[in-house]
């Protein structure tokens, strides 16, 4: 359970933070010096890698979903699916804001276009949830875990 925990954190939280710490995808969208994701990943370009990203979370969770007999753990496991699902849904409005725009020539000014930040604002929010739900997961996991190991030990 643990390494799937692991997997999991590689998929939802690295690429959040990554983004946050590096300026999102315009390089600009939080004023960090050094930002480069504008730079390594084009705009058009940046939505489509985050939702196969998302695609591979939502897969792994279903798969950890089915491997555990904890029902809390299902419960959140399932929300965090749904959100991981809003995020994808939100990325592809903020995609087909950027194709109408110039695609991968599409400027800072898309961002200010109320079809991306329409969608930015399912997507956001999906996102920090998803933070906040594997994180309540992964406490979940390692007490269930801790609690299976007790019971052998008894």
């Amino acid at each position: 359970m643990i390494r799937r925990l692991l997997v999991l954190w590689a998929l939802i939280a690295l690429p959040f933070w990554l983004t946050a710490a590096t300026g999102g995808p315009g390089g600009e969208t939080v004023p960090v010096p050094g930002a480069v994701v504008g730079k390594l990943l084009p705009h058009a370009v940046f939505h489509p890698v985050y939702v196969v990203i998302l695609v591979g979370a939502i897969v792994l969770l279903l798969r950890f979903r089915t491997a555990t007999q904890n029902g809390l753990l299902r419960g959140v496991a399932l929300a965090l699916v749904v959100a991981q699902a809003a995020a994808i849904v939100g990325m592809v409005g903020e995609e087909i804001a950027v194709l109408q725009h110039g695609g991968l020539a599409a400027g800072k000014d898309v961002f200010k276009e109320p079809l991306h930040l329409g969608s930015a604002l399912v997507t956001e929010p999906a996102l920090l949830a998803s933070q906040i739900l594997l994180v309540a997961m992964t406490a979940i996991a390692i007490r269930a875990e801790q609690t299976v190991a007790a019971a052998r030990n008894i």
